[in-house]
């Protein structure tokens, strides 16, 4: 929000990882903190149209002259094989709602040798006591989801400015940082052989689901 805003956190208003629900108690943060403009409204104050994909916090997405991506756009809320609603507010204009909600990608969708590419001992995992391989699918599966849907905003949609927050590389690093090399003395021998790839992966995929892109971005 700093970024989005140039200003500090007592001037714009997000503070952390959650917010007073009015309800009662608290709940994640949400763009309705923000006491200021961030750089797209004032895109739209000038007429000029913004693309804003993944931001954190922009849920819920805010009625923009262009195209807004909320940070729940990504979440899988459902079992696989179930229906996947998509959150109110997660998307703005509604007119494009439908196109994006077919590029979404649930986790357990993932192909298993994308997943081999970050865990070449996948086989040896036993993945009903070990749940470290649906957390990094998890992330995956989510980094995915908001490339496609800047990909398309940004090949059909007109725009001046486009702003994308893709979470994957901390994601991977809070979960697996820990067994990246070297080992350290207090990770067991085992879980470093298995997972001591995946930091250095979840950097190299970011570079191939960006591409070209970034020249653009």
């Amino acid at each position: 929000t700093s970024i989005a805003t140039g200003k500090r956190p007592f001037n714009h208003g997000i503070h952390g990882f959650s917010e007073p629900d009015p309800r009662g108690g608290v709940r994640p943060i949400t763009n309705l903190s923000r006491s200021t403009r961030a750089i797209w409204n004032i895109m739209t104050l000038l007429g000029l149209r913004s693309n804003v994909i993944g931001w954190w916090p922009s849920h819920p997405a805010e009625p923009i002259l262009g195209a807004m991506v909320s940070d729940h756009f990504h979440k899988a809320v459902a079992a696989h094989g179930e229906p996947w609603p998509m959150r109110p507010g997660t998307v703005h204009p509604a007119r494009i709602v439908e196109n994006l909600k077919e590029l979404r990608v649930h986790p357990q969708d993932l192909d298993p040798g994308l997943i081999m590419l970050f865990l070449p001992k996948l086989a040896e995992i036993d993945q009903e006591k070990d749940r470290r391989v649906t957390q990094m699918a998890k992330v995956i599966g989510e980094c995915t989801t908001m490339c496609n849907a800047a990909e398309a905003l940004m090949h059909f949609e007109p725009w001046t400015l486009t702003c994308v927050y893709l979470d994957a590389i901390d994601h991977f690093s809070h979960g697996f940082m820990n067994y990246n090399p070297p080992r350290l003395d207090w990770v067991e021998e085992k879980d470093y052989e298995l997972y001591h790839e995946v930091v250095r992966s979840g950097y190299i995929y970011h570079d191939i689901l960006l591409g070209d892109r970034k020249s653009v971005v």
